[in-house]
């Protein structure tokens, strides 16, 4: 035991002592005849076709080197980080590997999205970073930006700047939220109240004798409830709003459908997510195309300009692209619409227009 834990210590001493002793960067390799003779070619090749190679950590842009690259492990199942220096060893941009959801593909409700891998460059100087897919090995990269002067002392500013607008930050930040729907408030005036009419209280007239021959006073009054006639009448609540569940409570909107006044016949027009007809912005809609599992699906929904949902279309998995199932939230309708190919939301929208849903 005592010979076990004394192996471990020297080991561990060794090792400590090997970090400490490690220079910055590597020594220069020391090729063999047959290595150099490989290199020279891959050079020489690289110089007639104009190509990028990395070769014993230098980069070489048409033959010409441009700077070096070290590998930077991270361990098992890992992928690599790189740092890419100056022909004399400055560091000049850290690329950092990284994996994270990707939410740019789209991907089914209440199931996570598919992973990415990708690269972020950071460049040292500036400390603006981009971000690459990594797909594509960082050497290739450098060369086909000309992110480092041809000299291979430095970045170059401009490519720099163009390398940065064309891969933007995606993966590493969160998303942002999604945007909230827009809601309007109407508050509309209270009606005023009507006139108060003036009643004249005439007296009442002396009792006569033919008041005897008439009917009861009751002749004027309201029958008993159990009587026939009293069935014939319509009830005090006649003119109250039908139940919830009545058909005719379906017919009629809710308080939030507020509707825009336009033209019904006039272009719908399509810019972004908004929908727009007779010049006017009528609503908006989102639309996503789903793949789980083999399963291709088609979504749209629609809103007013009040953020108010109005109806739910779909395709079927897997059926036909073009053929959009729609539920209405107002009336819990459902309909079929075959759309023209091209013209799938133009279809559906125009279908919600003529059926006064949207």
């Amino acid at each position: 035991m005592k010979k076990t834990l004394l192996f471990f210590s020297v080991l561990a001493f060794v090792a400590a002592k090997a970090q400490q002793s490690a220079p910055v960067n590597p020594p220069p390799y020391q090729m063999t005849p047959k290595e150099a003779a490989k290199h020279a070619k891959a050079v020489e090749k690289s110089k007639e076709k104009g190509d990028i190679i990395w070769d014993y950590d230098t980069v070489f842009v048409s033959g010409v080197p441009n700077c070096i690259i070290y590998k930077v492990e991270r361990g098992a199942l890992q992928h690599d980080d790189y740092s890419i220096r100056s022909l004399t060893g400055q560091e000049l941009i850290y690329v950092r590997a990284g994996i994270a959801p990707d939410y740019t593909v789209p991907h089914a409700p209440n199931t996570p999205p598919s992973t990415i891998g990708y690269y972020t460059y950071i460049f040292s100087d500036t400390r603006n970073s981009g971000e690459t897919y990594n797909g594509t090995r960082p050497f290739k990269t450098v060369g086909r930006y000309h992110l480092i002067t041809p000299n291979g002392s430095a970045i170059d500013g401009g490519a720099e700047a163009t390398f940065i607008a064309e891969n933007p930050v995606r993966w590493s930040v969160p998303p942002p939220p999604p945007p909230q729907p827009q809601v309007i408030i109407v508050n509309n005036p209270a009606p005023a109240p009507p006139p108060q009419q003036v009643v004249v209280v005439q007296p009442a007239p002396a009792p006569s004798p033919v008041a005897a021959q008439r009917p009861d006073d009751n002749y004027n009054a309201p029958p008993p409830s159990n009587s026939p006639v009293a069935a014939q009448r319509p009830t005090e609540n006649y003119n109250t709003p039908p139940p919830s569940n009545s058909p005719v409570a379906a017919q009629r909107p809710t308080e939030n459908y507020v509707y825009v006044e336009r033209r019904h016949d006039g272009d719908l027009h399509l810019d972004g997510n908004n929908i727009y007809q007779d010049g006017q912005q009528i609503g908006n809609f989102q639309y996503n195309e789903v793949s789980v599992n083999g399963m291709f699906t088609k979504t749209l929904t629609v809103y007013l300009v009040n953020g108010t949902k109005i109806a739910t279309a779909y395709t079927q998995p897997n059926g036909d692209v073009n053929v959009w199932n729609i539920v209405t939230m107002r009336d819990h309708a459902t309909g079929t619409v075959t759309a023209q190919q091209g013209h799938n939301k133009e279809d559906v929208l125009w279908y919600l227009v003529k059926g006064q849903y949207l």
